[in-house]
């Protein structure tokens, strides 16, 4: 069982329109699927988002998630009009399986007071918090509001919620890998790492990459309950992403956890 715990599914944006072409990647629902079939995925969890150039609200995400029960809803919130009436009537009705904060993109890091009640309902119903870190798509995004660090206080303060850090913080990777180690209820993903078409540089960077991760899981000390993976589609391709998780060396159960079962205990798949 292979679950893709980072997938995008925005699939009006320009942005990544442009994206997935430039990752010679068919950019729609047939193309999900079919990436799926393709790579032996079973279920992979799609992201709500109210950032300008990737936007699709929580309402079209679940219109989505509802034509294939593989799809599972994470929501987010609405900087803007911090939509927490909807946002609590869809965890209620269990039409979403998470919510994810967009640090780095939004104005405001995770520790802004009013994302406090999302906290409280993510802990009420039982959901995981998703937080961007590290490194931003787009050159407008703010890395101060993206360090891994900043989710220390969240995950203290809310110990009954799981959280889980996007992109491993890269590349703030040890970083992240400390609040793994120190937090029980934090785990990262693996998305978005392998990411660009390839350059002269893109092998040696693959390797301090590599590197980077095999010291992060020496220093947490497992990879179960911890580590999920994750493609970041359409920003990198499936294939890809699985290539480089199976470079790391880990053996055969640590795989498994961390291609699946970590994900679908997470997320209750």
């Amino acid at each position: 069982m292979i679950i893709d715990s980072h997938v995008h599914v925005c699939f009006n944006s320009k942005l990544f329109r442009k994206i997935a072409k430039d990752n010679d990647i068919e950019f729609s629902f047939d193309g999900l699927t079919k990436e799926m079939e393709d790579n032996g995925i079973s279920k992979v969890v799609a992201l709500a988002s109210y950032i300008s150039g990737f936007e699709i609200t929580n309402e079209h995400l679940i219109k989505i998630a509802s034509r294939d029960d593989r799809i599972f809803p994470v929501g987010s919130i609405d900087p803007d009009s911090k939509n927490l009436n909807s946002l609590e009537e869809h965890l209620k009705k269990k039409h979403l399986r998470g919510v994810k904060i967009y640090s780095g993109y939004m104005q405001y890091g995770p520790n802004e007071p009013f994302l406090e009640a999302v906290y409280e309902l993510c802990e009420r119903y039982g959901v995981p918090v998703l937080f961007h870190t590290g490194d931003t798509l787009t050159s407008s995004g703010k890395l101060k509001h993206a360090l891994p660090i900043l989710i220390d206080e969240i995950a203290t303060d809310h110990r009954r919620m799981k959280i889980v850090l996007c992109h491993f913080g890269n590349p703030w990777i040890m970083d992240a890998a400390e609040l793994l180690y120190k937090n029980p209820n934090v785990l990262a993903d693996l998305s978005g790492l392998v990411v660009g078409n390839d350059t002269r540089y893109t092998p040696k960077y693959i390797k301090s990459l590599r590197d980077s991760i095999k010291q992060a899981i020496a220093f947490i000390g497992k990879v179960e309950g911890k580590i999920i993976f994750g493609s970041d589609w359409p920003v990198c391709r499936i294939d890809k992403s699985l290539e480089f998780i199976r470079s790391l060396g880990i053996d055969r159960k640590e795989e498994e956890l961390v291609l699946g079962i970590n994900a679908q205990k997470l997320f209750g798949a």
